[in-house]
């Protein structure tokens, strides 16, 4: 798995199947990367959030739970230094 910015250097010509990974890890990885670079990370919490359509409002107001994200899984393996320190709960409808 891939994120501009954090690990493309580690993609190799020879890969036959690659993932530039979600819309929250390409975003989370590149903010956890710096501020690990710069200050340090020893653990994260991070929570998101689906946004819901209007499509989507009846169901969403009655029925919202807290789940498990794979996102803080997937920061791991981009940033291996973060591997096992990163927590991510989300909310869905």
């Amino acid at each position: 798995m891939f994120v501009f910015g954090v690990n493309l250097g580690a993609y190799k010509s020879e890969y036959s199947i690659i993932s530039s990974a979600s819309s929250t890890t390409n975003c989370v990885a590149n903010i956890v990367r710096v501020v690990h670079d710069k200050l340090g990370i020893e653990n994260v919490s991070m929570s998101t959030i689906r946004a819901a359509g209007i499509t989507d409002i009846q169901s969403v107001t009655n029925n919202i739970t807290p789940n498990y994200s794979e996102a803080a899984e997937a920061v791991g393996r981009i940033v291996p230094s973060l591997n096992c320190r990163l927590i991510c709960q989300c909310v869905r409808r």
